[in-house]
């Protein structure tokens, strides 16, 4: 019996000794790898720091996700020998770009892009190795199946600009979501080699976040693989990407669970996938207009992928089998732009439909410029209409934008991503019959005035039942009418813009006569007025230089202005203006498109021949009506 148990004993101490070395190697790395003295970390950094570069970059343009603007930021020596510096894709910059390297002996190189990947924040430029004549550096090399829980690192890099700044830290995560990702610094471990790529931090801990290399790898072997060494060219190459339009989450068993994960399926999971898996991946999200768009929802558990076939679980626990067409990542990347008056426009890339919930490719302001900023358009908006014709693709703009006039004026149609969501309903006031004839007649009196006139008019009417009011503003944008209408303690608005030629009032009119079924009358009276003056020899609603010339001067007198005179009292003589004169000013005005303050025409100047040399000299001339030339 004792023996039995003293076999038990030792058993149950062998297992725990097991368990315990599985933990070991699981969470913490061996120790003669974790053994590090500060001897081994001054002869790793002496290897790392002469390959670290300081990056400055200037975006020509704003394109995409980065804003147009200079910056810096760290990048690392990966390949000595074809010259190409490892960094985070928003340095390399998803549009334009101009950058040149600084090494820690202040040596200066321009380099320039040569990859930046469609969706993880990693990108590579290149530069020529015989540019370096005074600086002894190494490569420094990849290994990313290094990076484990507890691992001791170094980040090197440089603080805004500045020339070597290393921060210690331990890996304390693998599993982490991808953060906001900046800087670009290189995580190394005590032998020297990159474990990660810095990727962020958080301002409000003492955590830093980091980028895994595999992918890293990936792309840097394509690269390598299609530079010829021996014509030192660049040849143009494709790394392949698929993408479903779909991202998808890492949930544990018991949310699975909860999401219609039956529990066979769960253990055939458990049973195939390595050993100390958590979780399934979940969908998230789904692109309007991808692959998966009419086959996964969120909340979809992906089972098994096997080819193009996948096994999916729905939210309400059904297993489904669908196959979705795999897209190329690059094919929905956007590489080129157009650029009129300043705005940048170009399709929607996967990362901004990602962000917007829309469909990749449409036609996205990524910069308004001068037009569309006087046009209102914001930026990150859709342009949906232009001159009047559906558009989904830059080409069709760029087509309709060839066979405009310069100066023309053509409406435009946009949706902004705040209000994707929003059902745009249009607003409506109910008005009397009364209240109708009224608007008529104050929409003609602000059509018959000159527009320097028109400032601070406003109109109101009363009924029994509702207030009215009509107001007149002017801006940048042109000017317009502003109805509002008070019946219940609530306020209803109506804007009418004016437009070319005043269209927008007239159309205005004619609905409302219209709908007071005037208009066949009203047009009838038109064209008989019409006819009658052109059978009197009038010219209608024309201004001609002859006519303006022929018109002889009238005095008249101006209620409103005085005089001051020498003795500083205003006296109550009245000043004679020139009728002839004002509308020959108000007629230069228009032909010039200047505007000038209500007031007067300047006509007294000094005339020698008339002796004429003071302002009151010429209140004299006036008196005696004289011409004043």
């Amino acid at each position: 019996m004792g023996d039995h148990l003293q076999s038990l004993g030792s058993e149950a101490e062998g297992l725990e000794s097991n368990v315990k070395d599985e933990l070991c190697m699981d969470i913490d790395p061996p120790f003669s790898e974790n053994s590090a003295t500060a001897d081994d970390w001054r002869k790793a950094l002496s290897k790392v720091v002469p390959a670290v570069v300081v990056l400055r970059t200037t975006a020509c343009r704003a394109f995409d996700t980065e804003a147009a603007g200079a910056s810096y930021a760290t990048g690392f020596v990966v390949d000595k020998l074809r010259g190409i510096i490892l960094t985070n894709r928003h340095v390399v910059k998803s549009g334009p770009v101009v950058a040149e390297a600084m090494f820690v002996n202040r040596e200066e190189i321009p380099v320039y892009p040569i990859y930046r990947d469609p969706v993880h924040d990693f990108g590579f430029f290149r530069y020529d190795p015989a540019a370096i004549q005074f600086h002894v550096y190494e490569e420094i090399p990849l290994a990313p199946e290094s990076a484990c829980v507890g691992l001791e690192i170094r980040v090197v890099g440089n603080d805004s600009g500045e020339k070597v700044s290393i921060l210690a830290g331990t890996l304390a995560r693998l599993d982490r979501d991808a953060p906001h990702y900046k800087n670009g610094s290189p995580v190394i471990d005590w032998q020297g080699r990159a474990v990660a790529l810095n990727a962020g931090s958080k301002s409000s801990s003492a955590s830093a976040f980091f980028l895994p290399l595999e992918r890293v790898v990936r792309a840097l072997k394509f690269l390598q693989n299609s530079r010829d060494l021996s014509c030192n060219k660049w040849e143009a190459v494709s790394i392949p990407r698929g993408t479903l339009q779909v991202t998808f989450l890492h949930k544990g068993f018991d949310e699975t669970r909860r999401l219609g994960l039956q529990s066979e399926t769960e253990q055939m999971v458990r049973h195939a996938s390595p050993p100390g898996e958590t979780g399934m991946l979940v969908v998230d999200s789904v692109v309007p207009g991808g692959p998966a768009y009419n086959c996964l929802e969120p909340g979809d558990v992906l089972v098994r992928m096997n080819g193009k076939v996948s096994h999916f679980v729905t939210l309400i626990g059904i297993e489904l089998l669908t196959e979705v067409h795999v897209q190329d990542l690059h094919s929905i990347t956007p590489d080129y732009f157009l650029e009129v008056s300043g705005a940048v426009i170009h399709p929607l890339s996967y990362q901004q439909a990602r962000n917007f919930r829309f469909n990749c490719g449409l036609v996205y302001v990524t910069e308004p410029g001068y037009m569309l900023f006087r046009a209102g358009v914001p930026r990150h908006a859709i342009i949906k209409k232009f001159a009047g014709e559906e558009i989904s693709q830059l080409e069709e703009l760029i087509s309709i934008l060839s066979k405009l006039s310069r100066g023309a004026r053509v409406p435009l149609e946009y949706v902004s991503y705040t209000d994707r969501h929003r059902r745009k309903i249009p607003q409506s006031i109910a008005v009397t019959i009364d209240a109708v004839d009224w608007i008529i007649e104050t929409v003609k009196e602000v059509q018959q005035k000159e527009e320097r006139r028109r400032v601070s008019f406003k109109r109101s009417f009363r009924n029994s039942s509702s207030c009215y009011l009509v107001e007149y503003f002017l801006n940048t944008k042109g000017s317009f009418l502003k109805i509002s209408v008070l019946k219940n303690n609530m306020m209803k608005t109506v804007i009418i813009p004016e437009e070319e030629k005043a269209n927008g009032w007239s159309e205005f009119l004619r609905c409302l006569n219209s709908t007071m079924k005037r208009e066949q009358a009203i047009d009838n009276e038109n064209r008989a007025q019409q006819k009658a003056d052109t059978s009197n020899g009038k010219v209608l609603n024309q201004r001609s230089w002859a006519n303006v010339v022929k018109e002889p001067w009238k005095p008249i007198t101006n209620q409103n202005s005085r005089r001051r005179d020498r003795s500083g009292v205003f006296s109550g003589e009245r000043q004679l203006e020139y009728s002839g004169n004002r509308r020959y000013q108000s007629l230069l005005q228009e032909m010039e498109g200047g505007s000038k303050k209500r007031g007067t025409l300047a006509i007294m100047k000094k005339s020698k021949k008339r002796g004429l040399k003071s302002r009151e000299g010429c209140q004299v001339a006036r008196r005696k009506k004289l011409p004043v030339r």
